[in-house]
């Protein structure tokens, strides 16, 4: 990708269990909570400080309000559910080049 930023947020590092319940360290700032239902976001944008703020806002939102959210903005986005199955918005594998799997 050539003059843009790719940005992605997980809770694949900096996790731990506590008392047999799984935390990472973004917290959703309405609950106080970690919303485990995405697992990864990536979000690629011309401007580096837009991707990376996108991509650590949508992880909490939930699969749901954060795929309404990245489309009603046109943002290029790719998304990692809790099922494993890869969300991405329809132009991501031809500008991209992505190997389709799952389209939203």
């Amino acid at each position: 990708i050539e003059n843009n930023s790719i940005s992605s947020s997980w809770n694949y590092f900096r996790n731990w269990d506590i008392e047999w319940e799984n935390y990472h360290h973004i917290i959703n700032p309405h609950t106080n909570r970690n919303e485990n239902e995405i697992k990864m976001v990536t979000i690629v944008s011309d401007k580096t400080y837009f991707s990376d703020s996108i991509a650590t806002a949508v992880f909490n939102m939930g699969i749901e309000n954060a795929i309404k959210f990245l489309n009603k903005n046109d943002i290029d986005w790719l998304v990692i559910w809790e099922n494993a199955k890869a969300y991405f918005t329809k132009w991501f594998t031809k500008k991209y080049n992505f190997n389709k799997k799952y389209e939203w």
